[in-house]
C-alpha cells in the first residue's frame, strides 16, 4: 500500500467529532495518515470550508500542544496556541487518529519563528551589516540548536509516529516577515548575500574551519554595497563560482560552510527522535525557491546527500512547474526509496483531479511509494476525492 499524509492545521479537527471526522477524511482520501502542524509560524488563510470562518490568522510562533517549559532554554521557550487554554489539539488527535488506526505525524516548524525572534534577537540571522532577521532563528546558535533538540524531544513525547521538520536550515530573504518590500531591483545574488548570517557564531564556526571571515565580510559587503548605490547589476547569477568570482575566496569559504552548520543541527535532531522510538523526516524547500535547483540548496544549506544519512526520509516539495526536475535530482542523490513527494492537489498545480493523476504518475514513474497532500484546510472539499482517484488509478495501473 502507498504511504500517503495529509497536511492539515488541528483547527478544524477539534472543532468536530474528532474521531469520526478523521475517519471520513481518511476514508474519502484513502490516505493512511495524517501530518499535523504542532509548532507553526504567523499565517492569514483562506480556508474553503472552515466551520468556524474562511478567513485564519494563525497565531506565530506557537505550539498546538501544551509545552513542557522546563526542557527549553531560558530564552527560547515555546508558547502554546490560545486553542491550549481548553483543550490540548495535538493530544487529542492523536488520541482518535489511534483509535482510527490511522498514524499521526508531527509537522513542526523550527526556526522561522518571528515570535521567539523579536523575544530573544540575540539568536537570530545578522547579516553582514549587522541587521536582525527576527523572523529565523540561526541555525548555528547554541541556544537554538539547544531549543530545537527540546522541541522535538516535548513532541516525541506525545504518541507521534513521525516528525516532519520544516524550517530547520538557513533561509532566503523573503518570506520572512509579512509585508516585505524592495523597491530596487536586486539580483539573485545580492537578494542571496542579504540574508547570510555573519552572527558570532556563523563567524566561529568558519573560522575553526580556517576560513578568513574578515575577508568573506568584506567581500560580500562590496558586492551589496555596489547594488545598492547602481543600477545595471541585476543580471548576477547565483552559485558558489560567481560568489568567487564577485565576493572572492574567503566568501565562497564561508558560504559553504554553512552546510556543515545545518548538517550539525539536522543530526542533533534526528537523534532525539531516533532515541524516542520515532521517525524523522525534513521538508525541503529548495526546488520551490529558485528556478536552479543548485541555487535552491544554497539558500538553504541543506544538501540531500549530506543530510540523507540522518533521515528516515527526505520530503520534497514537489511544486509547480520545477516539481519533475526537482524529484528526478533526488532520486540521483540519494534514491527513489528515500523520497517523499509532496503534491498540492488545489491551485495553481491542479485545476482538475486528472492533473493530480499526472503529477503522481510521474513521480511513481521515478520509483517515489510515498506522497505527502499539502493542505486539507486550503483545498477545497472535491480535492479529497482527486486525491482518492489519483491513488486508486496509480495502485491499479501499478498492480496489472
Amino acid at each position: 500500500m502507498t504511504d500517503a499524509t495529509l497536511f492539515c492545521y488541528p483547527h478544524e479537527f477539534i472543532s468536530r467529532a474528532t474521531e469520526q471526522h478523521i475517519r471520513s477524511v481518511i476514508e474519502r482520501t484513502a490516505c493512511t495518515g495524517l501530518t499535523v502542524a504542532s509548532a507553526y509560524h504567523t499565517a492569514r488563510d483562506l480556508l474553503p470550508h472552515n466551520p468556524a470562518g474562511r478567513l485564519e490568522y494563525l497565531e506565530g510562533g506557537v505550539t498546538y500542544f501544551r509545552p513542557e517549559i522546563s526542557r527549553y532554554p531560558i530564552s527560547l521557550q515555546p508558547k502554546a496556541s490560545a486553542l491550549c487554554d481548553e483543550t490540548d489539539p495535538l493530544g487529542e488527535i492523536v488520541d482518535a487518529a489511534t483509535r482510527a488506526d490511522v498514524a499521526v505525524t508531527a509537522w513542526v516548524v523550527y526556526l522561522h519563528n518571528t515570535r521567539l525572534g523579536t523575544v530573544a534577537p540575540e539568536t537570530t540571522v545578522t547579516n553582514v551589516f549587522g541587521d536582525r532577521i527576527v523572523s529565523t532563528l540561526c541555525p548555528a546558535n547554541p541556544q537554538v540548536e539547544a531549543y530545537v533538540e527540546a522541541l522535538t524531544a516535548d513532541i516525541a513525547s506525545r504518541g507521534v509516529s513521525a516528525i516532519a521538520a520544516e524550517s530547520l536550515h538557513f533561509h532566503p530573504l523573503e518570506h520572512g516577515y509579512h509585508h516585505e518590500r524592495y523597491f530596487i531591483d536586486l539580483s539573485k545574488l545580492a537578494r542571496f548575500l542579504m540574508a547570510v548570517c555573519f552572527c558570532g557564531h556563523c563567524r566561529r564556526s568558519s573560522e575553526a574551519r580556517g576560513i578568513d571571515v574578515g575577508g568573506a565580510a568584506a567581500g560580500v559587503r562590496r558586492v551589496l554595497d555596489l547594488e545598492f548605490a547602481e543600477a545595471g547589476v541585476g543580471a548576477l547569477g547565483c552559485d558558489l563560482a560567481t560568489i568567487e568570482a564577485r565576493c572572492g575566496t574567503a566568501a565562497a569559504a564561508y558560504v559553504a560552510n554553512r552546510y556543515a552548520i545545518v548538517d550539525a543541527l539536522v543530526a542533533g535532531a534526528a537523534l532525539v527522535a531516533r532515541d524516542a522510538g520515532i521517525d524523522f523526516e525534513v521538508i525541503d524547500p529548495s526546488g520551490v525557491l529558485d528556478d536552479d535547483i543548485d541555487v535552491g540548496f544554497l539558500h538553504t544549506a541543506s544538501d540531500p546527500v549530506r543530510l540523507d544519512r540522518h533521515l528516515t526520509a527526505n520530503a520534497v516539495l514537489a511544486y509547480g512547474s520545477s516539481a519533475e526536475g526537482m524529484l528526478d535530482h533526488y532520486v540521483r542523490e540519494v534514491g527513489a526509496d528515500r523520497l517523499r513527494a509532496v503534491l498540492r492537489p488545489m491551485y495553481p498545480d491542479c485545476l482538475a483531479g486528472d492533473d493530480l493523476v499526472r503529477r503522481l504518475r510521474d513521480a511513481r514513474q521515478l520509483g517515489i511509494n510515498r506522497f505527502g497532500f499539502y493542505h486539507y484546510d486550503l483545498m477545497r472539499l472535491n480535492a479529497l476525492d482527486w486525491i482518492r482517484s489519483a491513488l486508486e488509478s496509480d495502485e491499479s495501473r501499478t498492480s496489472n
